[in-house]
């Protein structure tokens, strides 16, 4: 089946669904809680063919806003947060928190005027070791280097060397798959990620800019009151695979961060950094003083959830973000995903 035809179904079936009115239904009296990572401009999106699935062009995610601003009443975070208590909702109606995860300043620069214009309150969750770092995310930086190296190139060759000498054999030589490389490398430690990123950049002309909010960004946007801040970690590890005093150190250290800068509204909900969350993590989690936590397992969320250490979001990427009939069609999908 190709892409188009695929396409094709998905939009039918988006379309009977609206119809029907399945989606209000399914979503009545619950909170549809979503998550974005990157908003850049259309001509930025389409150069690039890594990770796509934490990014959107500002078209879509300005159509995203439009039809979730007449669909659904917006909720800042500690507006769930404080209804979960007091128990202030209608379950006749349909609900929305907005999210971002990781810190990106395409954020302030593309997201936040967009917000600002369909006034949609959103919690960005930074991991907060990376904010105003002069170079980009580590994943970013090793998705641009082998972008740029042609796949039966000597350079590329050069580099699949480089690559297995940290982690091992990965891939069909030139038909490494970027994402995959990408998870891979996730399971070393940010230091020897490091090493690998400085062991990578000779093969490449490239500079690297910085990618993640500074402080005075964080600050001007908490400032204005729309949008509101968490933690995710210190620098984005996988806290199942740190020791358990890692672990807590990345939980603790992203709080204290937050907590150090006044200017800063923040809420002590926890976004777990690439989703990745055990027993052990929603225990430390609890224990830091968090009120909540965040995972990326689809679904919604009821206002008398099982676990508000396990909340559930959907993530909206290139694609499905592309057309309204796309949109609903992973809305719809991802919340069937969760009722089973």
């Amino acid at each position: 089946m190709t892409f188009s035809t695929r396409r094709l179904i998905k939009e039918g079936i988006s379309f009977a669904v609206e119809g029907s009115g399945l989606l209000r239904r399914l979503h009545r009296g619950h909170v549809l809680m979503l998550l974005y990572h990157r908003v850049l401009p259309d001509e930025e999106l389409g150069r690039l063919s890594f990770s796509r699935s934490t990014m959107v062009s500002c078209s879509s995610f300005e159509h995203n806003l439009e039809y979730l601003r007449r669909a659904y009443e917006p909720l800042s975070m500690a507006d769930y947060l404080q209804r979960l208590n007091d128990g202030s909702w209608d379950e006749r109606r349909s609900y929305l928190v907005l999210t971002f995860d990781d810190g990106w300043s395409d954020n302030y620069h593309h997201a936040w005027p967009l917000l600002k214009k369909y006034d949609m309150p959103a919690t960005i969750f930074v991991s907060t070791e990376l904010v105003g770092e002069a170079q980009s995310f580590w994943w970013e930086e090793i998705g641009e280097i082998f972008q740029a190296l042609a796949p039966d190139s000597t350079k590329r060759a050069q580099a699949r060397k480089v690559v297995e000498s940290f982690l091992g054999a990965f891939g069909k030589p030139g038909e490494e798959a970027i994402d995959d490389l990408i998870e891979r490398i996730k399971s070393l430690a940010y230091p020897r990620i490091r090493e690998l990123i400085a062991s990578l950049s000779p093969l490449v002309n490239r500079s690297s800019s910085p990618s993640a909010l500074t402080w005075a960004q964080i600050e001007e946007m908490s400032g204005h009151g729309l949008v509101r801040f968490g933690p995710h970690g210190a620098r984005h590890a996988l806290l199942p695979r740190l020791s358990a005093e890692a672990s807590s150190q990345e939980i603790l250290g992203s709080m204290k961060a937050l907590a150090s800068h006044a200017e800063v509204r923040w809420d002590p909900v926890f976004s777990y950094p690439g989703g990745a969350y055990d027993a052990r993590t929603v225990e430390q989690v609890r224990q830091a003083g968090c009120t909540a936590a965040l995972t990326v397992d689809p679904g919604v969320n009821s206002f008398r959830p099982p676990d508000t250490f396990r909340l559930r979001r959907i993530n909206v990427d290139a694609q499905s973000a592309s057309s309204p009939a796309l949109f609903k069609f992973r809305l719809v999908r991802a919340t069937a995903e969760g009722l089973l």
